[in-house]
C-alpha cells in the first residue's frame, strides 16, 4: 500500500529507513503515548527489529514520510478468532510535525484503507487519559469514544486507564 498525499506519503517501511526511525521516534514524549514495547530510547537494534517485523507477511504498519524522510508510523492488527473483524489502530509522528494535521489526515487514509481492503466491522484504539491531542485525532476521523478501560494496561511500570475509541464501517 503506498498513499501519496499533498505534504506527505503513506508507504511501507523497508531497508534502509532504520536510521530516520531511531532519529524521528527516540524521544521521551512519544514514548510516553506508546504501548512500552515503543521503547524509549529507541536504539538502531529496535528500529532494525520493527522494520523487520512492520514486513512480514500480514502487517498493516507503513512509515509517514515528509518531505522524503520517515518521520512517523501508522497502522492496524487485524484480530484473529473471534475478534477477526476487528483491527486495532495505532500511530505516532516525530514531535517538529505535531500540530499540522498530518496524522489526522493520515488516520483517515489508513482507516478508509482497512475498510476497503479487509473484511472489517470495527476499527479501534485506546489512548491515554494524558493524550488529549491523539483524542482529538481519533474524533476528527470518525471515531467515538466508548469509554475507560479502568487500570486496563500497564505503562511505566504503573497500572493505569486507557479511553477506547472504536470507529464502525
Amino acid at each position: 500500500m503506498i498513499i501519496k498525499t499533498k505534504g506527505f506519503t503513506i508507504r511501507p517501511w523497508k531497508t534502509g529507513d532504520e536510521k530516520y526511525l531511531v532519529e524521528a521516534a527516540n524521544n521521551p514524549k512519544i514514548s510516553r503515548n506508546m504501548i512500552d514495547s515503543f521503547s524509549y530510547p529507541y536504539t538502531l537494534k529496535v528500529a532494525m527489529r520493527w522494520i523487520k517485523k512492520a514486513n512480514s507477511k500480514g502487517m498493516n504498519n507503513f512509515a509517514i514520510v515528509i518531505n522524503g524522510t520517515p518521520s512517523g508510523g501508522i497502522g492496524f492488527d487485524i484480530g484473529s478468532g473471534n475478534h477477526s473483524k476487528r483491527a486495532t489502530f495505532g500511530y505516532w509522528l516525530s514531535e517538529e510535525y505535531w500540530g499540522k494535521g498530518i496524522v489526522s489526515k493520515a488516520a483517515k487514509l489508513v482507516c478508509n484503507y482497512a475498510f476497503k481492503n479487509f473484511d472489517l466491522a470495527r476499527i479501534e484504539a485506546n489512548v491515554y487519559p494524558w493524550n488529549p491531542a491523539s483524542q482529538r485525532v481519533l474524533i476528527k476521523c470518525g471515531f467515538k469514544k466508548e469509554g475507560v478501560l479502568r487500570n486496563n494496561c500497564i505503562k511505566d511500570g504503573k497500572v493505569v486507564d486507557e479511553i477506547i475509541f472504536s470507529k464502525i464501517r
